[in-house]
């Protein structure tokens, strides 16, 4: 009986998912506004994201040869250096 209930209970997740057309596309990849950014400019961001955010920055800086980022985790701040 048990075994019942899970294939019902998974059955109901996958009806979950509802097919849509006419979503338009995110106008930017990055959730980080590494693509405005100057060398020397910087931005806040929340506290408990910084491992989140060197991800980001580390895979921009991969994609963008040059640009370069640091990151203060006690000031909570990303500062474009190159």
């Amino acid at each position: 009986m048990a075994i019942a209930l899970a294939k019902k209970t998974r059955k109901t997740e996958v009806d979950l998912h509802v097919v849509e057309s006419g979503i338009p596309l995110p106008t930017t990849l990055f959730r980080y506004p590494f693509k405005e950014m100057k060398v020397g400019d910087s931005f806040a961001f929340a506290q408990g994201k910084e491992i989140t955010l060197r991800g980001c920055a580390n895979l921009y800086s991969s994609r963008h040869e040059g640009v370069k980022f640091t990151i203060s985790k006690a000031a909570c701040r990303c500062w474009r250096v190159a």
